[in-house]
């Protein structure tokens, strides 16, 4: 069952949202709901959102978060938060945004990952979902996406300097000695290096030159050309996520992640880049 409980920020995080809102707690009066008190700090008001949550009051809950979010504050527990505020309030394309947001901060959190399973299963366009795979490529990818890109390449460094130092050890000592204690650690890491290279080479690639959006209408038609003079291919629903391709005016391009057979073009307007 999925858990629409609010998420903290955590203490490091909180403290320097403390210290960047104190400056800045003049500015924010006035700024939100009356419900919100004067002269809260940033804390403060992610602190009287969670409140407001608790207590149903999700307009009011999604006026702090959302406050946070618009200051540039790039925290996956707030993205959780706003995805999770979005949901109860039936908003789903903001819901499937915000937690596709906060996988890049937080990709192995298991209930945002339970929630954002459970907000994907109520997407009217089933049969333009990303297909799964099983087996080898299947665990491959989860792996792969087990972490965000800084971790990435954090381990790939870990695992590069591991396998030089299990090379040198074995260059250095007794051939006999080295040959029965090292071989197999260097192939695994070896193996485990060649892996973390090409996962982390994707992930630069997705981060750098891919990009992908959600629908936010409640239905839009894919034209077969930019404007609506042009036939209709098919039709999209709030929700789902598409990858831009090409820009023209007020019009892009776009694919189906996993699916490129289907594709056309759009409304800018009608999606928000994730």
């Amino acid at each position: 069952m999925p858990s629409f409980f609010p998420r903290s920020l955590g203490r490091g995080i909180g403290l320097w949202i403390a210290l960047l809102g104190a400056a800045a707690a003049a500015a924010e009066d006035g700024a939100l709901s009356p419900r919100y008190p004067a002269g809260l700090d940033r804390l403060g008001i992610l602190n009287q959102a969670s409140e407001f949550y608790r207590q149903g009051e999700l307009e009011e809950a999604l006026k702090g978060f959302s406050y946070l979010a618009g200051l540039g504050i790039e925290n996956g527990c707030l993205y959780y938060n706003l995805g999770n505020t979005y949901f109860r309030l039936g908003r789903l394309g903001e819901a499937i945004l915000w937690y596709d947001r906060a996988t890049r901060y937080l990709p192995r959190f298991r209930d945002l990952q339970v929630n954002y399973a459970y907000a994907r299963n109520a997407l009217a366009d089933e049969e333009f979902r990303k297909p799964e795979y099983g087996g080898t490529l299947g665990f491959l990818l989860m792996l792969h996406g087990l972490f965000n890109v800084r971790e990435c390449l954090t381990l790939t460094a870990a695992v590069f300097w591991l396998l030089a130092a299990a090379v040198l050890l074995r260059w250095f000592l007794p051939p006999g000695w080295a040959g029965a204690w090292l071989r197999i650690p260097c192939w695994i890491l070896g193996i485990a290096f060649i892996l973390l290279c090409f996962s982390s080479a994707l992930k630069i690639y997705q981060h750098e030159y891919v990009v992908e959006s959600i629908v936010m209408a409640p239905a839009v038609e894919v034209k077969t050309g930019p404007g609506p003079d042009f036939s209709t291919s098919f039709s999209l629903h709030e929700g789902t996520k598409v990858s831009l391709v090409q820009e023209q005016g007020d019009w892009v391009r776009i694919t189906l992640p996993g699916n490129t057979t289907f594709n056309g073009w759009l409304p800018k307007s009608t999606i928000q880049t994730i």
